[in-house]
């Protein structure tokens, strides 16, 4: 046998191959005929990682990544692209690489992941002074406003007494939950239980929080740890 000495001979494309013998005592030298042959590309792989499920935040969610491997240390990523993945439910990641000069393209099995619905985060903001007299309104429940996160939640805000602010009677009492006009006045001098609720919808859970409003005598303060 001769030495084969190759050219073009790693990356995916035409390659070559010669020979050459010396000769011995016996037989004169000689050269083969050149010899070509083909690199065909290899084949890559695709595969997306997403987390089982992440937790609705009124923004589009893109926690998946797209890996990409194939033979001679191809190791690299590719753009992951998104259905349904912004409202509470269940979203899509699909991925496809385009192939290079020494593998050919792959297309990546389709991974769903859910999307969960949130908890509600509810505060109230500032006090309100008010004596027994004087009247009590709510604030704050307009949609939009920094009362509850995420902001993009739109179940319907309420607020509830403990008891009955006229009569003392104990139980839910609603009060009105506007801006543009007060609650009626003359409540009974003491401290209230507010409890404010944020119903569900499709993309958040329900919630509410409580604080105490007191209502002092005339000469005094009252002052709540909500929107009084």
């Amino acid at each position: 046998t001769a030495t084969v000495t190759y050219t073009n001979n790693t990356n995916a494309g035409t390659a070559t191959a010669d020979a050459t013998y010396a000769g011995d005592a016996n037989h004169t030298g000689s050269t083969a005929t050149q010899v070509t042959f083909t690199i065909a590309q290899a084949s890559s792989s695709t595969v997306i990682n997403c987390p089982a499920s992440v937790t609705y935040t009124g923004s589009a969610q893109t926690p998946c990544t797209a890996a990409v491997t194939g033979a001679g240390g191809l190791n690299t990523t590719t753009t992951v692209t998104y259905g349904n993945n912004t409202n509470a439910g269940t979203a899509t990641a699909d991925a496809t690489y385009a192939g290079d000069a020494n593998h050919t393209g792959s297309t990546a099995t389709q991974v769903t992941f859910t999307i969960a619905k949130a908890n509600q985060t509810l505060t109230y903001s500032g006090d309100y002074t008010r004596s027994a007299t004087q009247a009590v309104r709510m604030t704050g429940q307009q949609t939009g406003v920094t009362d509850r996160t995420p902001t993009t939640c739109t179940g319907a805000i309420t607020y509830a007494l403990d008891r009955n602010p006229l009569t003392g009677a104990a139980g839910s009492y609603s009060i009105s939950a506007t801006t543009t006009s007060a609650n009626t006045t003359n409540w009974l001098v003491g401290n209230y239980i507010v409890t404010m609720s944020a119903a569900s919808d499709a993309n958040c859970n329900a919630a509410s929080i409580n604080s105490v409003l007191t209502i002092a005598p005339n000469t005094s303060r009252a002052r709540g740890g909500g929107f009084y």
